[in-house]
């Protein structure tokens, strides 16, 4: 025999139907609320992983980091670089350095000469081209003053610096320096437009040919030069780029122009 269920029965399963659903969307937001945690904690814990990616390639990898100190050099050179972050200058035999063949504007028989290692690709080199060296072209490379030298210093982090060094020092060998210069320019305004397209569109505005542009962007000399002014600018301690040898005084980062004009004034007062 079938019995009718009392109505505190039936009130009685809605209730427990209602607790059910309660205890389930505790459950569901208790859920969302873990995996929200846990996500927050896998992405802190990637960040400190950056972090001391970071701090390594900083503490190992040349040049890493703010652009405006390099780790003192290894091996017997002879040399204190001590902190050039801070616009200290030390003197540098600069007897062998290589001038020959290198892109240079200026007075080349000027008491003072300037030396820049730089990496078209650094971020640094990019802020002193844009605050500092059209001031020193104005007052210092176009009266005469002193001489300026570009030597690449491509850092190993850098995909683009080789391939846009070798573009630059293909328009030195088939157009000269003031070419060169040209072409310098126009790479660092254009920094966030560095491709290969445009290295050799860069290349043939200036007046390259495009069969020598293509010859000359894999000959192996072209690389052989860049890779000796790293070579050179290591033993002579560069180790972060902007670096420059005032008269064989190092100054490394993007300084102040009024740091660059007081050691320029200074070895010209000597």
């Amino acid at each position: 025999m079938v019995t009718k269920k009392s109505k505190k029965d039936t009130g009685q399963t809605i209730l427990v139907w209602i607790l059910g659903i309660i205890v389930l969307q505790f459950l569901v937001v208790g859920g969302l609320l873990f995996t929200i945690s846990s996500t927050d904690s896998e992405i802190s814990e990637i960040n400190n992983r950056v972090t001391r990616i970071d701090s390594f390639f900083a503490s190992n990898a040349p040049g890493y980091g703010s652009g405006t100190t390099a780790p003192a050099p290894t091996g017997n050179s002879g040399h204190d670089y001590g902190n050039s972050g801070s616009g200290s200058t030390h003197a540098v035999d600069l007897s062998s350095i290589n001038i020959e063949g290198e892109p240079q504007h200026g007075n080349p028989d000027a008491k003072v000469t300037v030396f820049e290692y730089s990496d078209y690709e650094c971020p640094f080199c990019g802020k002193f081209y844009s605050e500092s060296y059209k001031k020193l072209k104005e007052e210092y490379i176009d009266t005469g003053k002193i001489n300026f030298v570009y030597k690449d210093f491509p850092l190993g982090f850098h995909a683009k610096a080789v391939p846009v060094a070798a573009a630059a020092n293909c328009v030195l060998r088939d157009l000269g320096n003031d070419k060169y210069f040209e072409m310098h320019d126009k790479i660092f305004e254009n920094q966030n437009s560095m491709s290969d397209s445009n290295y050799k569109k860069w290349a043939l505005e200036l007046g390259m040919d495009s069969d020598s542009y293509d010859s000359c962007i894999v000959d192996s000399e072209i690389l052989d030069e860049i890779n000796g002014d790293l070579a050179e600018g290591s033993q002579l301690g560069v180790s972060g780029t902007p670096s420059f040898f005032i008269n064989g005084n190092l100054i490394v980062g993007a300084q102040p122009y009024s740091v660059i004009k007081a050691a320029i004034e200074k070895a010209l007062s000597e």
